[in-house]
């Protein structure tokens, strides 16, 4: 079984009128499942009169984009197995993980690549529970161009390097991750629209959907009101603060061996 995560970016924009967060989101499922949803969301497109495409930042608030909003609703509800939203706080992100002490080795990650990791990590831990078999390869989807993204191809290298990540690397498919055309791929456009939808709602929706750490999928699914279902992390001080010190902890590690092997 072959399974397909798409995955956009909204939020990344700086300065003054940027948002002090930013999301990855999208959705997952089936190849066949995505082979069904792709026709008929062109047909959606087309019938609430957009032009080819459904593009959040161009059409969240006009006529044809309230036309489009009920029928992509039923479309994700039908083909999709679960979405996924994370939250990154750019200023922990510049505080908790990048710092003062930044290591030449191992290269710290993007804000984008971070928070790649987080849904790699739910997929390779919630997937074999939600699909009830673990017989099966995760590729991953993702716009071309978005900053930072190209990061995330070295994160899958090291995964497929490393002999502690076997198992790990031999649950992704033969090209783990792809770029696309969000206008030309409907999968994309689907994670545009709940990546910039979740960033409307964060300031007026704490309450989002978490995945409860110690929850199985199933549990949660079932306890959901979204259709489907979506998984929610935040990225703060939290996360990010230890994730920096297991990083600062290894780089010790490889010192501490590199001079031992001197002393020989």
């Amino acid at each position: 079984m072959i399974v397909t995560a798409y995955g956009d970016e909204s939020g990344t924009h700086d300065g003054p009128d940027g948002s002090p967060i930013m999301m990855l989101a999208g959705y997952v499922s089936t190849s066949e499942q995505w082979d069904y949803f792709d026709p008929h969301w062109k047909v959606a497109v087309l019938n609430a009169r957009l032009p080819g495409y459904y593009h959040a930042t161009e059409h969240w608030n006009t006529a044809a984009g309230r036309r489009f909003a009920p029928h992509a609703a039923r479309l994700l509800a039908r083909y999709v197995k679960f979405g996924y939203v994370v939250e990154l706080n750019k200023e922990s992100y510049e505080r908790d993980y990048i710092g003062e002490n930044r290591p030449r080795k191992p290269q710290l990650d993007t804000r984008y690549s971070v928070c790649f990791r987080y849904v790699m990590a739910l997929l390779l831990t919630r997937l074999p529970i939600l699909l009830e078999r673990d017989d099966f390869k995760i590729n991953f989807i993702l716009e071309a161009g978005a900053a930072g993204s190209s990061d995330t191809l070295r994160i899958i290298r090291e995964i497929q390097r490393q002999p502690e990540t076997r198992d790990i690397a031999e649950m992704f498919g033969a090209a783990p991750v792809a770029f696309g055309e969000k206008k030309k791929v409907p999968g994309l456009q689907a994670a545009d629209l709940l990546s910039f939808g979740a960033l409307k709602m964060a300031p007026t929706h704490p309450e989002m959907v978490d995945v409860p750490e110690d929850a199985s999928l199933t549990l949660w699914t079932n306890a959901t009101q979204w259709k489907p279902p979506i998984a929610h992390c935040r990225l703060d001080h939290t996360h990010l603060g230890p994730l920096k010190r297991d990083i600062l902890t290894l780089v010790e590690i490889r010192r501490r061996i590199a001079d031992e092997a001197k002393q020989r």
